[in-house]
């Protein structure tokens, strides 16, 4: 196939891995590809072509390992999956889904990695009455998702716009926008890699931000 012959041709001049991702999105169904270096294929990495695939991420660490995090949707409801390349075994994780549910909506998934391999990934989540803030860790050193924890207590409003900032050192942040129906305020939230575990949120501003984005 073509893309296996670019691939070849590629090698010579390459160190290491190379990774290329080639991706469509129809109005039926959506297609993830990855040919890895010296393998003479195409894998489908994707869980299921029967579901749309939207806000694609995928993060390389210092030694090829990579983590790709995607919402999918069957038309109805749209949950969050990811999947772990293993540079070792030159294979790919099964798919898991690391947030969302039946009953509610998953939007905006943003993924980190810091220098030992670890992701961090932070979304929000619609349940039919508001949109909270979520967040779940893939810990390299166990090879496995920590579990969705939620990261912002809001019961009036919306939570929505996230935004996520990851260290080396594991350490990250996030800012997002947080209405109570009347205005919105910017929110933020730190995690602390020593800990694996989430502060607690607080607001940055107190003016109305409704119409503001951050870049």
């Amino acid at each position: 196939m073509l893309l296996n012959k670019i691939i070849k041709n590629l090698m010579p001049v390459c160190l290491g891995l190379l990774f290329i991702m080639i991706g469509y999105n129809d109005s039926n169904s959506a297609s993830k590809f990855a040919a890895i270096g010296n393998m003479d294929i195409e894998t489908l990495i994707e869980r299921d072509q029967a579901v749309s695939l939207n806000s694609h991420q995928s993060k390389e660490d210092g030694f090829g390992n990579i983590l790709e995090v995607f919402s999918e949707s069957d038309g109805n409801r749209s949950q969050v999956w990811a999947k772990h390349y293993n540079v070792v075994t030159e294979s790919w994780s099964s798919h898991v889904k690391i947030g969302g549910s039946d009953a509610v909506n998953v939007n905006d998934p943003h993924l980190v990695t810091d220098s030992f391999g670890n992701g961090l990934v932070v979304w929000s989540q619609d349940n039919g009455d508001r949109s909270d803030l979520w967040a779940n860790r893939f810990i390299a050193a166990e090879n496995r998702w920590a579990g969705a924890v939620l990261i912002e207590t809001n019961t009036v409003g919306d939570a929505y716009d996230p935004h996520l900032v990851g260290l080396d050192s594991g350490n990250a942040f996030v800012v997002w926008k947080e209405n109570n129906m009347v205005i919105a305020r910017y929110w933020t939230n730190h995690f602390h890699a020593e800990t694996g575990q989430w502060a607690k949120a607080s607001m940055v501003s107190d003016q109305n931000v409704m119409s503001a984005s951050l870049r």
